[in-house]
């Protein structure tokens, strides 16, 4: 494996400190966040959310805008990403249940949730593994709920490149997780999901290299 090339742990947990404004210097985050959290509706109940790759919890501050009663489990490789999000809202935690794993193979549970959110994570899967992940998420979610990702896609052009370089990157080394981006086209994203059972895909927002969509499962 390449020098440059960090295990996702490692990577993110060596740049939590920093993260949330390396966010900041590349999108418009009221508007980007705001469309995430604009999928969901303004509710005072106790809605079950399940947040994958949850970070230091950016999307939270505008969910519980929002929905300021819901339940939120996380799920993150980064013990210190974790950390900062305990720290960030440390007076919330009884709403928040936080879970160091991978969301690959955590389970996930049958019909738990309400809704799933998922932010700037899923670009680093190739189709096959996204498409499991979402059956995951689809079978963890209630009838009828949503899930919402906000995340980095590119034309296919781009995205053939970057899928060129992370075989090429992936064939000097092992089969672990390193942070290597494998961002889609938005249309194969929208595939991806119909693919795992989600019905209903709406584009929701869609500025330069960043877009939300929102999935429903029937």
């Amino acid at each position: 494996m390449s020098r440059e090339i960090e295990e996702m742990a490692a990577f993110f947990g060596k740049r939590a400190e920093g993260y949330e404004d390396h966010m900041r210097s590349f999108l418009d985050m009221d508007a980007f966040y705001g469309a995430v959290a604009g999928a969901f509706p303004q509710s005072g109940e106790s809605l079950n959310i399940l947040d994958l790759g949850c970070g230091t919890g950016l999307e939270i501050r505008y969910l519980f805008q929002r929905m300021p009663h819901a339940r939120i489990t996380g799920i993150d490789l980064a013990e210190e990403m974790l950390n900062q999000l305990r720290r960030t809202y440390r007076d919330r935690m009884d709403q928040i249940t936080l879970i160091r794993d991978s969301y690959m193979t955590h389970p996930l549970g049958e019909a738990r949730y309400d809704y799933a959110v998922s932010v700037q994570s899923l670009h680093h899967f190739l189709p096959k593994e996204k498409t499991a992940i979402y059956r995951n998420i689809y079978n963890a979610l209630k009838k009828g709920g949503v899930y919402v990702e906000g995340d980095f896609v590119v034309d296919e052009a781009e995205a053939q490149e970057y899928l060129k370089s992370y075989h090429a990157h992936m064939a000097q080394g092992d089969e672990g997780l390193y942070h290597l981006d494998i961002p889609f086209t938005l249309e194969t994203q929208i595939g991806l999901l119909q693919d795992a059972g989600f019905g209903s895909v709406e584009v929701l927002y869609h500025q330069d290299a960043a877009a939300v969509h929102k999935a429903v499962k029937g």
